[in-house]
């Protein structure tokens, strides 16, 4: 029933709690592409060990091409199996035993969705979720539902979503086949952060339905690759966000809310400074110069 992709880059400290939560899964129906971006650690060791125990493809990429792209060769692979349904997972991440049972009989009973947000909850205080999906204004600023949110709150969330974050989520191939445009199902050019945003935008701009499946869990170790407020993480995060509001807005609408997407950068770069962030702050300014420079 699902084609699971995991894009991985150095994840030695990750794989085994991973790979073994889906062995431990009460739902075998599921085949795994594990996506690796040139690991020089012992990730490919670890990952062939689950041989004998998961239907596991492993595809080597020679270098780190980052989440967008490896997950790309993932779902294009996966195209070619009977499974309906493609999940897109982190690899730092743990499954709960019955995550994929409670998947199915929700898709099941849900016909109209194509889009579906796995519940995820910190993996270091099971107490607090860390995503229940992507939710956007009327200017597509998104945000991450359900961060920082006591799990108590779950049953209050809303069943419909805006879209998926995709380090848990679960698409119907035949949407991700009608969005998917000449940069990919993902936008390859995104290399990390803001991608599952576009690729909501677009499922939601299609008429593509996403649902919050608030009883399947994963529990989440956050920002445990890409680590949290790096140079890294702001660049992309500022360099993305011009993409994709650039890519799924009408020229018109994109012009008349610069003003509001200049607004959120300063108020970013002031409070890195403040925070006495500088190598942050400075990568936010180049990733708004490199998204006018077109790179």
């Amino acid at each position: 029933m699902f084609s699971v992709v995991i894009a991985n880059w150095n994840g030695e400290a990750l794989l085994e709690k991973c790979l073994q939560s889906f062995v431990n899964q009460s739902f075998k129906e599921f085949k795994l592409y594990l996506v690796d971006n040139g690991s020089k650690d012992s990730s490919i060791d670890i990952i062939n060990g689950y041989n004998d125990e998961l239907d596991i493809e492993l595809i080597k990429l020679d270098k780190n091409t980052g989440f967008a792209y490896a997950n790309n060769v993932g779902m294009l692979r996966a195209f070619n199996d009977d499974n309906p349904y493609i999940v897109t997972l982190n690899n730092d991440l743990e499954l709960e035993k019955n995550c994929f049972r409670v998947l199915k009989g929700f898709i099941e009973n849900n016909k109209e969705y194509d889009v579906f947000q796995i519940t995820m909850i910190n993996y270091y205080n099971r107490n607090v979720t860390d995503a229940t999906g992507l939710s956007f204004n009327k200017r597509n600023f998104v945000s991450q539902m359900g961060y920082g949110m006591s799990i108590n709150e779950i049953p209050n969330m809303p069943v419909d979503i805006d879209g998926a974050c995709a380090g848990a989520a679960v698409y119907s191939k035949t949407a991700l086949k009608k969005v998917q445009d000449r940069n990919g199902i993902f936008d390859s050019r995104f290399f990390a952060y803001f991608e599952d945003t576009d690729l909501a935008l677009r499922l939601k701009n299609a008429g593509f339905r996403a649902a919050l499946v608030k009883a399947a869990i994963v529990y989440h170790m956050h920002s445990a690759t890409g680590k949290k407020d790096s140079p890294f993480k702001e660049y992309y995060l500022t360099r993305n966000f011009f993409l994709y509001q650039k890519k799924n807005n009408s020229n018109m609408r994109y012009y008349m809310n610069i003003p509001f997407y200049i607004k959120a950068m300063t108020d970013r770069i002031i409070q890195l400074l403040k925070a006495k962030e500088s190598d942050c702050a400075k990568a936010r300014v180049k990733g708004i110069f490199d998204y006018l420079r077109g790179v």
